[in-house]
């Protein structure tokens, strides 16, 4: 079954001349059928239902009739009315396929335009941040990186790095000195923003924590976070109830973004993700 969430249709359907025609026979009882018979055709993968005992059974339990008036119905549509098409083995809305053929273009640009714009940040971001780790040589700078020995690998007596979300890997230190510079709430912004990336264009990135600063800081160059970030800082939670009211929030604000916001991006994974998480969360509170 297809994921189609929402079609368009014409404000004024109503008044077209085949709903006419066929309101003028079935009233506006005809039009509440004709609209969820719509609904079940979207739901399909190619939006075309089989004409076949079962699918005229399970339309007429949609409709609330009987099997012989929901097969009377289709029959009029199609034949009587022209509202929907037919070739006798499947039936159809050329209309619907037409308008999700259009819905379907529109998500897959903005798909595409959202990983460039994307992949050209993150990119730029990853650039600035190798430009500094050429020597290949241990590293320290103001956000804890750890050391690495010639060949770009982790020196061992190395912190461990703890996974954060499903892509984000940071050693405490790092994450600490992140919230510590930048405030918990943009810090947390920020990892989901890189984890969202990663999630879909799989970049080679070694350095998170750097990634991360680097992309702040061009926020910061280009106007779109204060230079000043002191504002943007808060309190780390002291108990574990704070930890977790404080990241319900933060998912209830990825959840607020709709389900669209999701989709349009090609990652509905992540959508479903946070609702589990979300769920988790509440169980752990009530039961504290």
């Amino acid at each position: 079954m297809k994921e189609a969430y929402y079609f368009s249709h014409d404000q004024n359907a109503r008044r077209d001349p085949k709903i006419l025609a066929m309101r003028s026979d079935y009233g506006s009882e005809g039009y509440g059928r004709y609209w969820m018979i719509i609904e079940m055709l979207s739901e399909q993968e190619d939006y075309k239902l089989k004409h076949a005992k079962w699918v005229t059974n399970a339309i007429a339990m949609e409709l609330l009739c009987d099997a012989n008036s929901a097969e009377q119905f289709l029959n009029d549509c199609v034949n009587e009315y022209e509202l929907l098409q037919s070739d006798g083995e499947f039936f159809w809305s050329d209309s619907l396929i037409r308008r999700m053929e259009v819905k379907e273009e529109k998500r897959q640009k903005k798909v595409e335009a959202g990983k460039k714009g994307a992949e050209k940040r993150w990119h730029n971001s990853d650039s600035e941040g190798k430009g500094k780790e050429s020597d290949g040589s241990a590293i320290a700078d103001d956000g804890g990186a750890i050391a690495q020995d010639g060949k770009g690998k982790e020196s061992k007596g190395k912190e461990s790095k703890r996974k954060y979300r499903d892509y984000v890997y940071l050693t405490d230190t790092e994450y600490g000195r992140l919230v510590k510079d930048y405030g918990e709430e943009l810090t947390n912004k920020k990892i989901r923003d890189l984890d969202d990336y990663i999630a879909m264009k799989k970049p080679g990135y070694k350095d998170h924590n750097r990634a991360i600063r680097n992309f702040i800081r061009r926020d910061q160059e280009d106007g779109v976070l204060p230079k000043d970030l002191k504002e943007q800082k808060t309190d780390k939670p002291k108990t574990e109830k704070e930890v977790l009211e404080n990241r319900y929030r933060e998912v209830q604000e990825e959840l607020n973004k709709g389900y669209d916001y999701f989709f349009d991006r090609a990652i509905t994974d992540h959508w479903d993700d946070l609702k589990q998480e979300a769920a988790e969360i509440e169980q752990q509170l009530r039961s504290n």
